[in-house]
């Protein structure tokens, strides 16, 4: 399942941190040098994360995708807000897709991708947006297409708009490594100076709650333990640390997201809204719930 369509499943976007002037420019460059928009000149914005989490990599596929799905089926059944997530594709791939060959920046993503699922989801975001955002873009604009390829541990996702397919530039490229404690910084060792001097990096610790989205379940890893495994309770924070769970199997997911939203006032803003309260909050949410629900679905994995 893809890691993204849980975007309908989070919590609402915050209102901008900061708008103010923005500079004049005749300057274009790369995805993540300066580009023309309007008459101004600014950044696309990229985050890395990384997430370790107390599983092998069968494991966490496995329970991933239990994951999803049960997050999905609460959480939309739930929901009042009018978001919903339709499947549309399901099928598989064989040949590197041209989008990991061109916005990819594993190294050896183009082994690692030749072949796998792919699935495109079209996701009404509904009013998960709040009203300043809403104002800007009309109703359609909220209608995304999720373009998601997995060949894992490598998988990439895209976004677009079905309205202004040229306005939003949105991918998540992830890469998943086992017996791993997030120490690795050469993951996406294709990006570019530019790109590398503006990424920003975020370690998540999924023992530190988030804003939820009201009705949903948020599990708390501190208080769990496993009566399959014995994992847990977690003791945070950076968990993975500590003596107490050196004997647990441990991995490390690396997301790297790029977002850039052309045409759209205040665009910096919300680009940095999108990646904070979606790949962000959704990876805790989701990582949190997973660890919780272990249980039952690790006697699968």
């Amino acid at each position: 399942n893809s890691f993204c369509t849980l975007l309908v499943h989070q919590p609402s976007l915050g209102v901008p941190r900061r708008v103010g002037k923005k500079p004049r420019s005749k300057v274009l460059g790369s995805p993540c040098s300066h580009v023309l928009v309007g008459n101004t000149q600014r950044a696309m914005v990229v985050f890395e994360y990384r997430v370790v989490l107390p599983y092998t990599l069968a494991e966490f596929s496995r329970g991933f995708e239990y994951a999803c799905e049960r997050q999905r089926a609460e959480v939309m059944a739930s929901s009042a807000n009018g978001e919903t997530a339709d499947r549309e594709i399901t099928t598989t791939f064989d040949g590197v897709p041209d989008v990991v060959v061109s916005h990819g920046r594993v190294p050896g993503r183009e082994l690692l991708c030749q072949r796998g699922t792919f699935m495109r989801n079209k996701l009404n975001l509904g009013t998960r947006f709040p009203g300043w955002v809403r104002a800007i873009l009309p109703k359609e604009a909220l209608i995304i297409r999720e373009e998601y390829w997995s060949a894992f541990p490598y998988t990439f996702c895209r976004y677009s708009s079905e309205l202004f397919p040229k306005c939003l530039d949105y991918t998540i490229e992830s890469m998943h490594h086992g017996s791993d404690l997030g120490a690795r910084s050469d993951v996406f060792g294709c990006m570019t100076d530019a790109e590398a001097k503006q990424c920003k990096l975020h370690v998540l610790d999924i023992t530190e709650p988030i804003k939820a989205t009201g009705g949903v379940v948020q599990h708390d890893p501190t208080t769990f333990q496993s009566t399959v495994t014995g994992r847990g309770p977690l003791r945070g924070p950076r968990w993975w640390e500590s003596d107490e769970h050196a004997t647990m199997p441990m991995m490390c997911v690396y997301k790297r997201a790029k977002c850039h939203l052309r045409y759209v006032p205040w665009s910096n803003s919300i680009e940095t809204a999108v990646l904070d309260s979606t790949v962000r909050d959704m990876a805790v949410h989701s990582f949190r719930n997973m660890f919780c629900w272990m249980d039952d679905w690790i006697v699968d994995a």
